[in-house]
């Protein structure tokens, strides 16, 4: 794997000597997960999901999804949170206009490390994200109006759930990689999924 390609560290510690799945596809968002380059089976997300969390809330009715509005440090897992695998960290940005911009840690910049999304409402405190990019092949353009590289689509679809405080949420994800711009020709075993936290961002006092 040469040194451009995208690598999180904690894979590399684990699994140096695993090798990408179909393709040196690269995506702005992650989509190498030690899974799908070692071979072995998807590891399953935690039971504790999104949706499960039955605590009261008196003001549900006028939450209206704003919970999520803000900038998040959030954590996506390979599998559970407990005990699994940190494949990227970004800064997640939620808007009051339902729409979502991620920077992620886990792609180097020059293949592009910013995605968005579109999110809605879909229970109390709990948010749908529909979250998506581009694919690039390695090595990078030569240029900036070369597309030859071009990869195909990036999916992930999130459902997370944001603590009555407002200061956490925690969800589970899942993934796919299409060949095609139009994301309807999939990519064998690009598939993936896990756990993800987030921790909200505040201005000091």
């Amino acid at each position: 794997m040469s040194p451009s390609s995208r690598v999180f560290i904690v894979v590399v510690v684990l699994l140096a000597a695993c090798t990408w799945f179909v393709t040196d596809a690269q995506a702005a968002c992650f989509s190498k997960v030690p899974a799908l380059r070692s071979g072995l089976p998807l590891a399953a997300p935690s039971s504790a999901r999104a949706s499960t969390n039955n605590d009261d809330d008196d003001d549900w009715d006028s939450d209206r999804g704003e919970s999520i509005v803000g900038l998040w440090d959030t954590k996506f897992f390979f599998g559970p949170a407990s005990g699994g695998v940190v494949i990227d960290r970004t800064f997640q940005q939620f808007h009051s206009d339902r729409t979502e911009l991620m920077i992620s840690n886990g792609v180097h910049p020059s293949f592009g490390n910013v995605c968005v999304g579109v999110w809605k409402l879909v229970g109390r405190r709990t948010i749908k994200l529909r979250h998506v990019t581009w694919n690039w092949n390695a090595p990078p353009a030569t240029g900036p109006f070369d597309v030859s590289g071009f990869g195909g689509t990036f999916v992930m679809e999130v459902t997370l759930r944001v603590n009555r405080g407002r200061e956490t949420f925690s969800g589970t994800w899942s993934s796919i990689s299409y060949a095609d711009a139009d994301a309807t020709v999939p990519i064998p075993g690009s598939e993936a999924s896990g756990d993800v936290q987030g921790t909200r961002i505040t201005v000091a006092d």
